[in-house]
């Protein structure tokens, strides 16, 4: 059971390719946009239900280093996990 933050381009990829292989379950979608992108149809929702989710990691989608960075802190001071936070954007 996973979140995926970010519902950017590459959240969306990381969307499509989760659900399509089912390699695992998004449990949360999240986005600080979530009003503005939920009113395009997608299952996006707010960033402040991380708080309550039961997840086992929780998959930043994004490649911008200073993004990740902010998205972590708000993430920590949410209370999560570092050690369940996962992000592929540097090689």
């Amino acid at each position: 059971d996973v979140i995926l933050y970010g519902a950017g381009d590459v959240g969306r990829d990381y969307y499509i390719q989760i659900t399509e292989s089912g390699y695992c379950n998004i449990v949360l979608w999240a986005d600080r946009n979530y009003k503005k992108l939920s009113m395009e149809g997608l299952p996006v929702e707010s960033c402040d239900k991380i708080a309550t989710a039961d997840y086992q990691f929780i998959i930043i989608a994004t490649v911008e280093k200073d993004i990740y960075a902010s998205i972590v802190r708000n993430l920590t001071n949410m209370g999560a996990d570092i050690e369940k936070i996962i992000w592929c954007g540097e090689n």
